[in-house]
This record gives C-alpha cells, sequence and structure tokens, in this order.
C-alpha cells in the first residue's frame, strides 16, 4: 500500500510539476518585462499549483477562514515560523504572496526552478552588501499593493524552537508603510499520530537533508495535518526594525507548539 502511495503522488507531482514549467515560463519572461503587471497572474497560478499538492498529498490546513479573508483586504509583509518547503505549500494556498528567500535556493537544481517561476525575490544571506537593493525590491512589491512573505529566521528549523527574528528585511514594512502580518504554522498529526521528535522528519526539512529524498518520505504518509495561526497586524508606525523583528518573534513564538 505504500508503495502505491508513493508512486501515485510521485506521478502526480512530475505530472504538476511538468506543466508548471510549462506554463510558468512564458510568465516568467513576462515578469522579467514588467514584474508588477506579471505578479497578479503569476500568484493565481502558484495558488492554483500548491492546492493541487494539498490535495494529492492529503495535506489538511486548519485555519480560520473568516480571517484569511479579513486579511486579503490589505497587503502586508507576511512574517513566519519555518520548518519545511511543506510551509510554503499552505501559505502560497490562502495567501497570495511573493516569498523572498535565499539565492542558494535559487541556485538549488528543480527548487531554483521553481521559485525562479513563482516570481520569488531573493536575498543573498552570507554577503550584506547588495541588502539595500534587496530591502528597496521588497519595499517596492509592497508598495504596488502586493503580499511579500518572509521567514525571518532565515532557515528553516528543526520545531524545538523558534530562532531570533534577523530584523534587516523588516526595514521594507517601515519604508513603504506597511503592516506586518504574523503566522505562525504549527505540525499537529501525521497519519494519525501527534507529531513528535520520533516523527517530525517526516515533514520538517531542515540542516543538510536532501530535498527529493526527503519528499518521496513525505508521499509514503497518509495525511499530513497543520495548523496556521493569523495574528492582529503590527502597525509600523514610528517603531525601530529591532522592535518589529522583536515583537513579531514573540507572536509567533507565544503560539508555537515546539516538538519534544
Amino acid at each position: 500500500m505504500k508503495a502505491i502511495r508513493v508512486s501515485y503522488k510521485l506521478i502526480c507531482f512530475l505530472l504538476g510539476l511538468i506543466s508548471y514549467f510549462i506554463i510558468t515560463l512564458p510568465l516568467y519572461v513576462f515578469f522579467k518585462i514588467s514584474p508588477y503587471k506579471a505578479l497578479p497572474l503569476i500568484h493565481r497560478v502558484i495558488q492554483f499549483y500548491t492546492r493541487f499538492c494539498l490535495f494529492f498529498m492529503n495535506i489538511r490546513v486548519d485555519i480560520d477562514m473568516s480571517k484569511v479573508k479579513s486579511s486579503l483586504k490589505s497587503n502586508y509583509l507576511i512574517v513566519s515560523n519555518h520548518l519545511s518547503y511543506l510551509d510554503i505549500i499552505a501559505y502560497c494556498s490562502y495567501f497570495p504572496a511573493s516569498f523572498v528567500t535565499s539565492v542558494e535556493m535559487k541556485r538549488t537544481p528543480v527548487l531554483g526552478q521553481i521559485t525562479q517561476g513563482a516570481g520569488c525575490l531573493f536575498v543573498e544571506r552570507r554577503n550584506k552588501k547588495n541588502l539595500s537593493r534587496e530591502v528597496l525590491e521588497i519595499t517596492n512589491a509592497l508598495k504596488h499593493g502586493f503580499n511579500v512573505m518572509i521567514f525571518p529566521e532565515a532557515t528553516s528549523t528543526d520545531g524545538t524552537d523558534v530562532k531570533m527574528f534577523r530584523r534587516a528585511l523588516f526595514q521594507a514594512a517601515r519604508d513603504s508603510g506597511v503592516g506586518i502580518l504574523p503566522l505562525t504554522i504549527n505540525y499537529t498529526y501525521l497519519d494519525d499520530e501527534p507529531i513528535t521528535s520520533k516523527n517530525k522528519d517526516y515533514v520538517f526539512w531542515y540542516g543538510d537533508m536532501d530535498f527529493a529524498s526527503h519528499l518521496i518520505k513525505a508521499f509514503g504518509k497518509r495525511e499530513i495535518c497543520i495548523h496556521v495561526t493569523i495574528h492582529e497586524a503590527l502597525n509600523v508606525d514610528d517603531k525601530e526594525i529591532t522592535d518589529l523583528a522583536n515583537e513579531s518573534q514573540k507572536i509567533v513564538k507565544d503560539h508555537f507548539k515546539a516538538i519534544v
């Protein structure tokens, strides 16, 4: 049964990936020519594919839809803790947004092509010389009315804690005057069993884990349950970026359930 499940999900993934590349290739060209005209269409395409992933992977997302609808009335710099590439699938299904990820991700085979086709914004985490330009790109996207999502921990984690949020990209919220929307993601059940330190590595992707082998492991599971908490948006006002980062991190961490 497990082999059949993995085969079915792998076929769905490969077929979806092929069609994704076919559809997003011209959109990527359009994005390079006119990014802010291309993004609304790109976000709709990404939302379709991530919902397809939720369906064939049998990922259940527990989220307050009334708060989702309320949050979509405006645009935000969205911030969250980060546990897996599955976070992005869950979030994109509900929040049309441009994700900020690392240049290293851009250079990763398959994942790099996926992120480029999704209109992601890239930052060089190990080199700060381009930071002002990267903040400006995020600021401009926010000013044009788009959601931008960042994972301020700057890496995915093993679920034992929420790391301190790095402050640099919060400058974009201040410069654009756009509010900050904190989200907390918790993985709750895996095949009807609570997620613990014994089974978390089937869904959490961190450290030097290989993407392909991890994805196959995740395909072997019948059902993955995720809970997303949408918090009250923060007004940037005249707050310093350090305060914005610390306040966001505290809100997210207060609702995070550490894996034991």
